[in-house]
């Protein structure tokens, strides 16, 4: 992975700032780039830091963006976060979100504390802290303010996030991804297809933007719109996808609105059911 290769880190910056200017001949209102976009830490990064906020001054247009931070919390522990910033034409980040749920072994390792020995045995030379909670990114478009929810890497294969992100009032839903360990597997294309339950269940279209997985909008119901593809290939692919996403009015869906009980409720009602038909059937045998 060229992500993890320092020497190709001037390289990548230079890439996405080629894409950035050709997608902004298209007069989008925003632009998005994947999970953990560039290399290193954003804010210790000068020069990147630099070269990311000046091109959003340049191209005047706000861009969304995965990056890595770290911060020092009240009692002095160094925490790191793997997060999504949304950055103003002005080159303000004016807002951040934290992931929630980390990929264990790839982004934590659990009980690390109790059991030093297992970071020997993984990628990473120590553990993401989790998000606070669910937050949205807002984006005001001339005289309209829209919410955007960011699901970061995995997270949109769990409804809990997407639901999450729905309540605290999330017009539309944005995977940032980085696919780029698996390259032309299976997984990227089974990491879209569970991607596309999360924009039905909440009735929110969702953007999904991939380092080299698969870029795609799919609407509200679950049908892809449009979709990044190159000599008929959707993964480890380069270019822009432009599309036209249209935002509806926030009305929260039942599993928005209570999640898995449904589904429980209807299992025990089920097993309820199952259950009394057992019995009523050994009466009757016995009868």
């Amino acid at each position: 992975l060229i992500k993890h290769d320092s020497t190709k880190n001037v390289d990548i910056l230079r890439k996405y700032v080629e894409l950035s200017i050709k997608a902004s001949k298209k007069s989008p209102d925003l632009i998005i780039w994947p999970e953990t976009a560039l290399p290193g830490y954003f804010f210790d990064k000068r020069m990147t830091y630099k070269a990311v906020t000046n091109l959003v001054k340049y191209v005047n247009t706000p861009l969304l963006t995965g990056l890595c931070r770290r911060d020092i919390s009240p009692d002095y522990y160094l925490n790191y976060y793997n997060s999504a910033g949304l950055i103003e034409p002005g080159g303000n980040i004016v807002s951040l979100y934290d992931k929630m749920h980390l990929v264990m072994f790839g982004e934590y390792v659990p009980y690390e504390n109790i059991f030093p020995f297992l970071k020997l045995v993984t990628p990473i030379d120590g553990s993401f802290s989790c998000g606070s909670g669910a937050r949205t990114l807002a984006l005001t478009i001339k005289t309209n303010t829209f919410e955007f929810g960011p699901l970061i890497c995995f997270e949109d294969v769990f409804g809990y996030v997407a639901r999450e992100m729905s309540r605290a009032g999330a017009d539309i839903l944005v995977n940032l991804t980085n696919d780029g360990w698996f390259h032309n597997s299976p997984e990227p294309y089974q990491h879209a297809a569970l991607a596309a339950f999360r924009a039905i269940e909440t009735r929110r279209p969702l953007i999904r933007s991939t380092n080299s997985g698969i870029t795609t909008y799919i609407n509200r119901f679950g049908k892809i719109k449009a979709l990044l593809k190159e000599n008929g290939k959707s993964v480890d692919v380069s270019g822009i996808m432009c599309a036209r996403i249209p935002v509806y009015n926030r009305k929260n869906t039942l599993y928005t609105k209570f999640g898995d009980w449904f589904l429980i409720g209807w299992c025990i009602v089920t097993g309820g059911l199952f259950i009394g038909t057992l019995k009523r059937n050994q009466r009757i045998s016995k009868n």
